[in-house]
């Protein structure tokens, strides 16, 4: 199943900054798709391998020029999930990188955390402004990461919600990361 991340999540899941994405966007190498979201609203959705550019092009300090960023950004849409820790990709004739030691299981989390996202994660249809929630449970997912910041233990949380499913925690603290309510800061 194919995930996709606004740009805000691929700099929370990357761990590299906003402007990162943005200026990978403006150069046309990474492409967004647009999705109608609510209403009239559309919204950009990157690819999982965008997480492996930006972290790449944030870890390394080469100087890549514009051709050998679009043939990184190539290499990295042909990979699995599972291929990037491992995989080897040679942007130049001497100049090989080791995805393994720069990406490591970023990708392996973001897949998951997307599928998270995607199955537990919905739009709360009652609530004005459609507040997201955790399907199933009904709980505010900013009310959830913000009670997971706040606990001591995971597992106390658990206890007050004994039918989260798994991942939700994980998935609502990232969610709410990367989309802030509006008229606040992202934490």
């Amino acid at each position: 199943m194919n995930v996709s991340f606004t740009p805000r999540e691929v700099s929370e899941l990357s761990g590299t900054p906003r402007w990162t994405v943005e200026k990978a966007i403006e150069q046309g190498v990474l492409t967004p798709a647009h999705a109608r979201l609510r209403r009239h609203r559309r919204q950009r959705l990157l690819p999982l391998y965008a997480i492996a550019y930006v972290r790449v092009i944030d870890g390394i300090d080469l100087g890549l020029s514009k051709p050998m960023k679009k043939r990184l950004a190539d290499g990295l849409s042909k990979l699995d999930v599972q291929a990037f820790a491992n995989a080897r990709i040679e942007i130049t004739p001497a100049v090989e990188l080791d995805l393994g030691r720069l990406v490591g299981d970023a990708m392996t989390r973001a897949h998951a955390y997307g599928l998270a996202r995607d199955a537990l994660i919905v739009e709360d249809g009652e609530a004005p402004g459609g507040e997201r929630v955790i399907k199933g449970v009904g709980v505010s997912v900013y009310a959830l990461a913000s009670r997971a910041l706040k606990a001591r233990r995971l597992a106390d949380l658990r206890n007050e919600y004994p039918d989260l499913p798994e991942g939700a925690i994980e998935a609502a603290q990232i969610y709410a990361r990367a989309h802030p309510r509006l008229g606040r800061r992202p934490a």
